[in-house]
């Protein structure tokens, strides 16, 4: 909801909203990819919310394309039905991410989060980002965590877990650079 008003879809609800609002996602499975291009926004899946990720080219879950965006609570699942390392090996599926974090941005916080059966749990873009990344559960990935470019500087992340399939890498730094 939105501003205590029921919102039909999640990324109506962002759309209404204004910079610095909170969208509580209700229970319930959502296929949408979400745009959180306002400054302040905070996003907080209740207890059954979930975001299905499609298997499609560079598809993101959640985008975060603005300051100060924060993402908890959420379930956020993708279409791979068996571990990450036979997936991957056979059918060179498309690459879907369940949270990309754009260039430059500051201040995200991503936590609580429980993201499964994606190409990418985690994606930031490095360069002159700064947020924290904690007490996500992310499984059954080819990367749980990547920064694109840095090392990471900047950048919190503690507190992440994987379950019994793990992810083929659990941190990425310097993903495409150096």
């Amino acid at each position: 909801s939105a501003g205590g008003n029921q919102a039909m879809s999640i990324g109506t609800a962002i759309n209404q909203s204004a910079s610095g609002a909170s969208i509580h996602v209700g229970a319930g499975t959502y296929a949408e990819q979400l745009a959180l291009n306002k400054a302040g926004l905070t996003l907080t899946g209740q207890a059954g919310a979930k975001l299905v990720v499609p298997d499609a080219a560079e598809v993101n879950g959640i985008a975060i394309s603005a300051n100060n965006v924060t993402v908890q609570g959420m379930e956020i699942a993708g279409p791979i039905n068996s571990p990450y390392y036979d997936y991957y090996a056979t059918t060179k599926p498309n690459i879907s991410r369940g949270i990309a974090v754009g260039d430059g941005i500051t201040g995200f916080t991503i936590q609580n989060n429980n993201i499964h059966d994606v190409r990418n749990g985690i994606l930031i873009h490095g360069r002159n980002s700064t947020g924290t990344v904690s007490n996500n559960r992310i499984e059954n990935t080819k990367s749980g965590i990547s920064v694109q470019y840095t090392d990471a500087t900047g950048i919190s992340i503690a507190g992440n877990s994987e379950g019994s399939v793990g992810n083929e890498w659990g941190l990425n730094l310097h993903l495409n650079g150096n």
